[in-house]
Parts: C-alpha cells; structure tokens; sequence
C-alpha cells in the first residue's frame, strides 16, 4: 500500500505542477509575450521537466533499482494519457513518439535520482 499512497502522491503533485505551470504559460501567450511556436515548444519542455523532476524524486526515494521506479511512473503516466487521448478522440500517431519520449524521461529521471541518493 505504501507504493501505491506514494505515486498517488507524485502524479497528484505532478498533476498539480502542470496546470500551474500551463496557466502561466497560456496567460503569457494570451497577452502576446510569446508567440505560438515558443508557446507549443515551452509547452512540451513542461511537460518534460515535470515528468522528469517528479520520477527524479520517486528515484531518490528508491531502496535500489531506479530504473523500475522510472519504468513504473512513466508506464503510469503513459497510460493516463493515451486514456485522455482516447476519449478525447484526438489520437494521433505523432502521439506515440511523444509518448515514448515521456517513458524514457521518467526512466532517466528515476536513474538519475538513485544515482544522486547514492553519492
């Protein structure tokens, strides 16, 4: 149960940092301080970042073996938002490199992480 309550914790913290960071981003595309293609690549950094800071502190947290914590948190990720594009009806098959891309940064987030928790 303890595995469970803490990547509950960390995709609802994850979660969290993305709409706070979207609104912010959104509200500077809004008043014209970037322009669309800096809005869709910062867009995509946060994503990255997030999901990267997130599996870095589930990997810091680890016994051993951090690459498991990364396969875990990015599988979980993956998932949810190949569910979210599927009911939003807006699959496309670009997604799965962006998709792939968010499983291998958790599983290097998490490395990362044990790496640092060990030195």
């Amino acid at each position: 149960m303890n595995i469970f309550k803490r990547y509950c914790k960390t995709l609802f913290f994850h979660f969290i940092e993305i709409i706070i960071f979207l609104l912010l981003l959104t509200l500077l595309y809004y008043f014209n301080v970037i322009s669309s293609n800096t809005y869709k690549v910062l867009k995509f950094l946060l994503l990255m970042i997030t999901i990267f800071i997130n599996s870095f502190i589930l990997g810091k947290s680890a016994k051993h073996r951090g690459y498991q914590e990364g396969i875990r948190y990015g599988f979980i990720i993956t998932i949810f938002f190949i569910i979210i594009a599927l009911v939003g009806k807006q699959w496309k098959s670009n997604l799965f490199i962006l998709y792939s891309m968010i499983f291998l940064t958790s599983i290097l987030g998490s490395i990362m992480g044990i790496q640092k928790k060990e030195s």
